[in-house]
């Protein structure tokens, strides 16, 4: 039997952004904001931290919700959460563009090549880990504590300890609980009216 592709529009499907989508997004932002802070006690400093878990939110959100969870949530929740790490707001804003990234990549490669958010077959957990778990974490590595330290919050010294915290506390947060979480609720969320089978809807 041929698994069906859970990005096919079917014909007569009308896909559309609605108030769902805005629940959506403010849920993953609040969501995010919370489990953001758990990496707090893992701060190298200034928001940089060897251990992430929010990123899972970042990537999940944009396999299912595309730019909803994936882009507008996973640029916003990390300023509130950076917050309590002590990070200069004009900081966090900066890191926009490397959160996007690191919510939309995987996203994006799960729509163009037909991958599964269920993780039902080798080649979804092949791309989830690669794209999402390594690829998409590797400009934000260089990009994020760079911008830190124009700023004055990392020094040459710590530049490299800042780098290697965040490939590892995003790379191995995103592959763990991105894993389980996209087992535990694909099914469910890909029948639900917000489920976005594009990147807008």
């Amino acid at each position: 039997m041929v698994d069906k592709n859970v990005w096919e529009v079917l014909p007569g499907e009308i896909r559309k952004p609605g108030i769902q989508h805005l629940v959506i997004t403010a849920l993953f932002i609040g969501v995010g904001a919370v489990v953001g802070m758990t990496g707090a006690s893992a701060s190298v400093g200034f928001g940089v931290t060897f251990f992430w878990p929010a990123i899972a939110i970042q990537i999940v959100g944009g396999i299912w919700y595309g730019i909803w969870g994936g882009a507008i949530a996973a640029g916003i929740f990390p300023i509130i959460s950076n917050m309590v790490a002590g990070t200069p707001p004009i900081v966090s804003i900066l890191w926009i563009p490397a959160n996007v990234i690191q919510g939309m990549a995987a996203g994006i490669v799960f729509r163009k090549l037909n991958l599964d958010p269920r993780l039902k077959k080798a080649k979804d957990y092949f791309f989830f880990i690669l794209v999402g778990g390594i690829l998409a974490n590797i400009p934000g590595a260089f990009y994020g504590p760079y911008i830190g330290k124009l700023f004055g919050l990392f020094t040459d010294q710590s530049y490299p300890v800042a780098v290697a915290a965040w490939l590892i506390g995003n790379g191995t947060c995103a592959i763990v609980f991105g894993i389980i979480l996209l087992k535990a609720l694909s099914p469910i969320v890909i029948k639900t009216r917000a489920f976005c089978k594009g990147l807008i809807a």
